[in-house]
């Protein structure tokens, strides 16, 4: 097994002093740091539970991601996003979507099956608060690939203050690192310090530069971060509408470059779902501000009720009509009428696109109020960008691919992520947004029958 270990200072914090790590023969005891953190793990086939061994071994390619409902902060290069819940990959078999709102069962699978320390499950328990995780079958080498991300530490000021000890592992690199400027636009730059616990007396420093597809938006001087919220238009009715809005556009909805488009990737469970013939009409997506739909694929049955459907739901990937163009963009033609926005600064009032959706007929469900929960998960919201021509994209160190939305795009694309409001679905729900829906209420339906 392998581990490696990165902090990543929040930007803006001071440089890290390497004298206040303490490195001994087995550990390194990490002093109190704001910072971000990703633990890599890499197991070979011969290290896991033996009843995983007959599915890994007939899999050609496996990729699990999972994210939180709760907003968080991102740090780059961790800037990639999914929606919530879990997202399945598996071919030969058609990938797979849920809403998952907690690791519990898996964290106790692991503690279970899997570990013989107390060290080992104390590491397991920590996945219940992580941001997001990510899980790769490499059939090629036979391994079994696990990236957990925290967007903070657990302690109060989102601090990280513990002691790594090397364990089970043949090697463990630990990596306190922070964001410097990059000298090009495609790349991402870091420095900071390695330690290989076990090897190494002291941490080295490092400096380093590597392209990357995902990238954070270019900083602003606003006090409005750009940001997005997600929310269900009043009334829903069985047609909801599901509203972006986007506050100060201006300021803060500016596209990173010239040729950049704005994108949302909407994952959609099997209760809800687009009928993609209204949107061939040019002017009912003005309408809408959105100027083009992609990629709609999975339970695309417009009459099927949801007891009868197959698939695990469907995803669809829109085009924004956003009304704010590039500087440099001399060739856009004036934003519509309905995505101006006034030269005024007192004007500057929220963009919202819309995308009309629909529900499906549900199941009859035994309670007295003849009402079901419908959930759906915050669509993940970015920017694509061409890379400049000759740049490769090589695979990072931190890269994440598989994600749903990438493939979409050629190997040059940038994506600038737009990140979902800190205070967004501050409810019990999070980044994920509940309707009450009408089904057949068996048990009055019964009663009436009796009577």
């Amino acid at each position: 097994m392998k581990e490696r270990i990165t902090y990543l200072l929040h930007v803006g914090e001071e440089a890290f002093d390497p004298a206040k790590l303490t490195v001994s023969k087995d550990s390194l005891a990490v002093p109190p740091l704001k910072a971000a953190k990703e633990h890599r793990f890499t197991l070979g086939f011969s290290e896991l539970p033996q009843e995983l061994l007959p599915v890994l071994k007939q899999t050609h390619e496996l990729h699990i991601r999972w994210a939180t409902a709760q907003p968080y902060i991102s740090t780059p290069p961790y800037v990639s996003r999914v929606s919530p819940g879990l997202h399945v990959y598996f071919t030969p078999r058609k990938g797979q979507k849920a809403l998952l709102p907690s690791l519990q069962n898996l964290v106790s699978y692991i503690s279970e099956k899997f570990c013989t320390a107390d060290d080992c499950r104390t590491k397991a328990s920590s996945l219940l608060s992580a941001s997001y995780i990510d899980f790769d079958v490499d059939a090629i080498s036979n391994a079994l690939v696990i990236n957990a991300f925290w967007a903070e530490g657990p302690t109060e000021g989102g601090l990280w203050n513990e002691e790594i000890s090397r364990g089970r592992a043949d090697t463990m690199e630990v990596g306190v690192l922070n964001n410097e400027v990059p000298l090009e636009p495609e790349e991402l730059s870091l420095s900071g310090f390695l330690t290989v616990v076990g090897d190494d007396t002291k941490a080295k420093p490092t400096l380093f530069s590597f392209p990357s597809r995902h990238h954070p938006l270019p900083s602003t001087a606003h006090p409005v971060h750009p940001t997005y919220y997600t929310t269900f238009n009043e009334p829903t009715g069985l047609h909801p509408t599901l509203k972006l809005s986007f506050p100060r556009p201006k300021k803060t909805l500016i596209p990173p470059g010239p040729s950049c488009l704005l994108h949302a990737y909407i994952t959609l469970p099997s209760t809800f779902f687009l009928d993609k013939y209204q949107f061939s009409d040019t002017l009912y997506l003005a309408s809408h501000n959105l100027r083009n739909i992609f990629a709609h694929a999975g339970a695309t049955d417009l009459e099927a009720p949801d007891w009868v459907v197959p698939q695990w739901g469907s995803v669809a990937l829109f085009e924004l009509a956003h009304p704010v163009p590039h500087p440099d963009d001399t060739d856009s033609a004036p934003p519509s009428a309905d995505a101006a926005v006034s030269d005024s600064e007192d004007d500057d009032s929220n963009f919202e696109a819309t995308i009309p959706l629909h529900l499906r007929y549900l199941p009859p469900s035994a309670n007295s109020s003849g009402l079901v929960n419908a959930s759906l998960p915050w669509p993940t919201v970015f920017w694509t960008c061409p890379a400049e021509e000759g740049t490769k994209m090589s695979v990072n160190p931190f890269d994440r691919t598989n994600l749903g939305y990438e493939g979409l795009f050629g190997n040059r694309a940038m994506f600038y992520h737009v990140p979902p409001a800190k205070d967004g679905g501050a409810g019990e729900g999070g980044l994920v947004e509940t309707l009450k829906v009408p089904v057949l209420d068996l048990d009055r339906a019964c009663s009436d029958v009796k009577s």
